[in-house]
C-alpha cells in the first residue's frame, strides 16, 4: 500500500485483526488486533498502548505487511519501502 496523502491529526494504521473486531473501540482496548501506526512510528498490539516501532513513514512510502505461519505460532513484519521495520510477533 502506498501513502498518497497525508492528513494533519490522522494517521494510517495497518495490521491484521480477528474477523468480529469492533472498529469502535481503541485496539488497545483489549481488542484481538495488531498493527503499525505509519506516520508515527508506533506498533498496536492486542491490550497494548502504542510505543515506539521503526522509522516514521512519509508521503509515497510503500507499506508492507507480512504473515507467516510456521506449525502453531504466527510472525508479523511490517516492511516500508521494502525494508523491514521490524519483526513483531
Amino acid at each position: 500500500m502506498q501513502i498518497d496523502a497525508i492528513v494533519e491529526n490522522e494517521d494510517l494504521i495497518v495490521g491484521i485483526a480477528a474477523r468480529d473486531i469492533d472498529f469502535y473501540l481503541h485496539p488497545s482496548e483489549g481488542l484481538v488486533f495488531w498493527g503499525f501506526i505509519c506516520c508515527a512510528a508506533k506498533k498496536l498490539g492486542m491490550g497494548e498502548e502504542a510505543s515506539a516501532y521503526g522509522e516514521p513513514c512519509v508521503l509515497h512510502d510503500k507499506v508492507g505487511v507480512l504473515l507467516e505461519f510456521e506449525k502453531t505460532e504466527a510472525r508479523l513484519t511490517f516492511y516500508r519501502n521494502k525494508v523491514l521495520v521490524c519483526r513483531r510477533w
